[in-house]
């Protein structure tokens, strides 16, 4: 059943270009290079419509980025490029979502309550570790995707009784690092868990993210691909985003437009723009 809040939906609209990214990090994040005004100008090049920065937000002992953002600072410096260049500019976060840091993810957004117009849920971290090769290293592939997939499971749970985020960031982000340690990601390995999740976060009004950062190394793909974009559909998935993941300002936008092909071959008729952490259907 589609939550109540999701029901407060605005009508599907058309914004003139569609070209949004709804995944941008700066140097607010301790892995990015480029300055909040550098990615709006590279946006603007680009032809983007709307960007929405989504700085790291973790607060696991096992990140790296855990408390680093300052909101005071982060707020001042997005409200300052907003009206400053030619397309909207957001506020938003990608928050780790391990399940240690749950109550820590929900105090913060009480203690700091920022304007916040779209919050991305992502899981880096799994039993204390981060997600990367040396976690592949001590996992069989059965025991390193299926503990990805409960993090995952966990976060979504919470997600859609408590709105600790609106839509799940590269979904399949384990296959990132698969081929090294495994080999090829199959979705075969998990099926049961992805289904799990796609219909929780399809019935409690959770999105899921094109993560187009993929397609910019050897995985030759989007984060997820294709079938599990098509399922999530099938069951009823309506919130769709789509982020470059860029860590600098040259790739903000990459991989914008074969993401919304992509959405529309998976069966979906708009993604989603968000306002206030309320979701916006953008016509494809």
């Amino acid at each position: 059943m589609t939550p109540r809040w999701l029901c407060r939906r605005m009508a599907i609209v058309g914004v003139g270009s569609i070209l949004l990214d709804y995944h941008v990090h700066t140097t607010f994040s301790i892995d990015a290079l480029s300055s909040v005004t550098e990615c709006c100008v590279a946006a603007t090049e680009r032809g983007l419509a709307e960007i929405c920065f989504t700085d790291h937000l973790d607060f696991s002992p096992a990140d790296p980025g855990s408390g680093r953002l300052d909101p005071e600072r982060y707020l001042e410096a997005v409200s300052r490029a907003s009206g400053a260049h030619r397309l909207t500019v957001l506020l938003g976060a990608e928050v780790g979502v391990d399940r240690a840091s749950h109550p820590a993810c929900l105090a913060f957004m009480k203690k700091h309550p920022l304007p916040f117009d779209f919050l991305l849920g992502s899981v880096h971290v799994v039993e204390g570790h981060l997600i990367d090769l040396p976690f592949l290293a001590t996992r069989t592939r059965e025991a390193a995707y299926r503990a990805y997939f409960e993090e995952l499971e966990a976060a979504v749970r919470v997600a859609a009784s408590e709105r600790l985020f609106d839509a799940v960031g590269h979904f399949d982000l384990i296959k990132r690092y698969a081929p090294t340690g495994f080999g090829p990601f199959r979705l075969d390995d998990c099926r049961d868990q992805a289904e799990t999740i796609l219909r929780l976060a399809a019935d409690g009004g959770v999105g899921l993210e094109i993560n187009t950062s993929g397609l910019r190394g050897p995985l030759g793909e989007t984060l997820p691909a294709l079938e599990i974009l098509r399922r999530f559909r099938e069951l009823g998935g309506e919130v769709l985003t789509i982020g470059s993941d860029s860590h600098r300002a040259k790739s903000v936008g990459a991989g914008v437009s074969e993401a919304l092909d992509l959405a529309r071959e998976a069966g979906f008729g708009a993604i989603t723009s968000f306002r206030g952490r309320h979701p916006i259907w953008v016509s494809i």
